[in-house]
């Protein structure tokens, strides 16, 4: 398969796809598309994708033999849902056993920090010092 069909496409919106190693059924890469040849493009010949880890991957599954396969996660989402939803599987998965680059786009909270894979420790930690940092700015801005 090479693309979807544009009717198809229009259906996905935003989704979130694998590919798939086909002799150990390995998720190796994940992603997020919307259109009819996202996950595809990863899989043409002769186009320097900028990821040489991912070229070397797909290279070293085709001198197997095979061809890897392409998985839809979920589909039908916004694209904030889209985004979402990578940076979660490429967290539980761990960038390092992937061929992905990055662990995905960071999720911005109501305080700018950054979400992705963190301890329960470290995120109670991290809140507590929030908390105690807008309780001393609320309490100076605050007029008698």
């Amino acid at each position: 398969m090479k693309r979807f069909s544009n009717s198809t496409a229009k259906q996905l919106r935003h989704y979130v796809y694998v590919l798939v190693d086909p002799s150990d059924k390995k998720i190796f890469y994940v992603g997020k598309g919307k259109g009819p040849n996202r996950p595809f493009v990863h899989l043409k010949e002769g186009i320097d994708h900028k990821n040489p880890k991912l070229e070397t991957r797909i290279r070293k599954i085709r001198i197997g033999g095979d061809e890897p396969e392409v998985e839809i996660l979920r589909y039908g989402l916004s694209e904030r849902g889209a985004l979402d939803m990578e940076s979660a599987v490429i967290d539980a998965i761990g960038v390092g056993n992937l061929s992905n680059l990055i662990k995905g786009v960071p999720i911005p909270t109501p305080v700018g920090i950054p979400v992705h894979f963190r301890t329960a420790s470290r995120i109670s930690r991290q809140y507590s010092v929030i908390s105690l940092c807008l309780a001393k700015l609320s309490s100076r801005t605050k007029t008698s």
